[in-house]
């Protein structure tokens, strides 16, 4: 079950340390590729930001948005990375 699969790899890669960790990112990116969902690609997004890699990371929300535009989250997650570059209108 695929949806299963990439529920266990974001338990494992919470467990790793999530947002910031570098051994988390694996196991996430592995999520992401057994489901697409926005959820993963947010995740995803988070840890990025976390590892400073911040384009990277806004890849990845905007990725989020396109697999469900209404996840408030990946579009929060833009926009406090926006301001935090000195982008707060974008």
């Amino acid at each position: 079950d695929p949806a299963a699969r990439a529920d266990a790899l974001r338990a494992l890669a919470a467990e790793a340390g999530g947002r910031g960790s570098p051994a988390a990112l694996p196991l996430v990116k592995a999520s992401v590729a057994a489901l697409r969902t926005s959820r993963a690609l947010r995740l995803q997004g988070d840890l990025l930001s976390g590892l400073g890699q911040e384009l990277d990371a806004r890849l990845a929300w905007q990725a989020a948005l396109e697999v469900d535009p209404t996840d408030p989250g990946p579009r929060l997650s833009l926009a406090l990375s926006q301001h935090r570059n000195g982008r707060p209108d974008q």
